[in-house]
């Protein structure tokens, strides 16, 4: 399956969210699907620096004092430091669904990344209030065997399209067996052999010396078979 983002108006930015998310990434691990915030969470992140050039302007009309211009000069380039860094803040956020784990990372200068890996993932619930319906966003919980126990993300577009993505790779991940769980696991024959071994000598049907032959008779032909499969 390609990869897809799922947020709206990256547009020309695409580029720059394909190398963040690859620095993300293990050298083996698929990215499945690609997150941002809803636009809601810029709005509201940037909201503040729209009020604040609303009333530079309207301090402009209040008279040519030079003063009042100073103001509103500190006032507007003020809120275009707002305006950047809240849609910094909602850039950098994102939330990755890969073959192996969910990762999400936050943060412009000093990056915060939080990961669970897919076979402690528990459950996933999603919550969405009146205005998350009509906008098609809302909170998407993880609960996973951490020790943190959930994880909480909030204003993800498609919620619900999140939640089964997210259970359709914790199933998958839960049936994948362990890539090396044959190799490090005894055989159930050779088990089953050195147990009856222990047992006949401690019944001193066997010799110590006996004991000790067979015993790396067993072992050494183990290895040898052990040897034979990985060739």
């Amino acid at each position: 399956m390609s990869r897809s983002v799922l947020t709206t108006g990256l547009g020309g930015l695409r580029p720059l969210t394909d190398r963040r998310v690859a620095d993300l990434l293990d050298p083996d691990e698929r990215a499945v699907l690609v997150v941002h915030p809803h636009w809601w969470r810029l709005l509201g992140a940037s909201g503040g620096g729209a009020v604040g050039c609303v009333v530079a302007g309207l301090l402009t009309q209040l008279g040519s004092l030079p003063i009042l211009n100073a103001v509103a000069l500190i006032i507007v380039l003020s809120s275009v430091v707002w305006i950047l860094v809240g849609a910094a803040r909602w850039y950098f956020e994102v939330l990755v669904l890969t073959d192996r784990r969910v990762v999400f990372s936050r943060g412009v200068l000093a990056r915060r990344t939080n990961e669970i890996p897919l076979k402690h993932v528990n459950d996933v619930r999603t919550e969405q209030g009146i205005l998350g319906r009509l906008l098609n966003f809302g909170r998407v919980r993880i609960e996973s065997g951490n020790a943190k126990g959930e994880e909480l993300v909030t204003f993800i577009p498609a919620p619900e399209r999140v939640r089964q993505e997210l259970s359709r790779l914790t199933l998958d991940a839960q049936d994948r067996p362990s890539a090396d769980a044959s190799t490090r696991s005894p055989r159930p024959d050779l088990v089953a052999q050195l147990t009856q071994l222990s047992l006949l000598h401690a019944a001193h049907r066997l010799s110590d010396e006996e004991f000790a032959r067979a015993k790396a008779q067993l072992l050494g032909g183990g290895e040898t078979s052990d040897r034979e499969d990985e060739a």
